[in-house]
């Protein structure tokens, strides 16, 4: 939607899909579909944040992310213990 300079109102138009997006959607589609799969640290590097609480409202992850991400770490490496064991 745009709003029109003449009647200074909302008016809809139809554009290729082509022209209504930005390089900033691979961008963000990266960043969300990789958290938790590659270490965050190059993903800030990545994406160009500076801070990694910034990073998290950017893809719109919760602070206590990191703690269910720890705890479900916790439990791979104590699994991996137990088999070493036996």
């Amino acid at each position: 939607m745009r709003k029109s300079s003449r009647t200074n109102r909302y008016e809809s138009k139809s554009i290729p899909k082509h022209r209504a997006v930005s390089s900033h959607i691979g961008r963000r589609s990266f960043a969300t579909n990789y958290y938790g799969k590659i270490p965050t640290p190059l993903l800030l590097a990545a994406t160009g944040h500076s801070s990694e609480r910034q990073f998290q409202a950017y893809v719109g992850k919760p602070a206590h992310h990191n703690i269910n991400s720890l705890y479900d770490g916790m439990i791979q490496v104590d699994r991996q213990l137990k088999k070493q064991i036996k």
